[in-house]
Formats: structure tokens, sequence, C-alpha cells
């Protein structure tokens, strides 16, 4: 399996995503998050 980390930002998420998959010609995307915070 081949893995990146990506940060993307912009005011709109959801636009950053897809921009980012269109460019990179993205098969699979996998998108998560910490139930965590850990910035307490």
């Amino acid at each position: 399996i081949n893995c990146k980390d990506v940060i993307l930002e912009d005011n709109d998420v959801t636009k950053a995503i897809i921009e980012y998959v269109s460019q990179a010609t993205i098969e699979n995307l996998v998108v998560g998050a910490s139930s965590r915070s850990s910035f307490l």
C-alpha cells in the first residue's frame, strides 16, 4: 500500500479536498479524524 499524509489549507474544506483529488488523480481516499482532541 502506497500512502501519503496531506495537509490542505482552505476556507472551504470540501472544495479543497475535491480540487486535490481531481488534480492528483486519486483513486481511493481515506479521511479520518482523532476521536480525542489533541489540543487540550
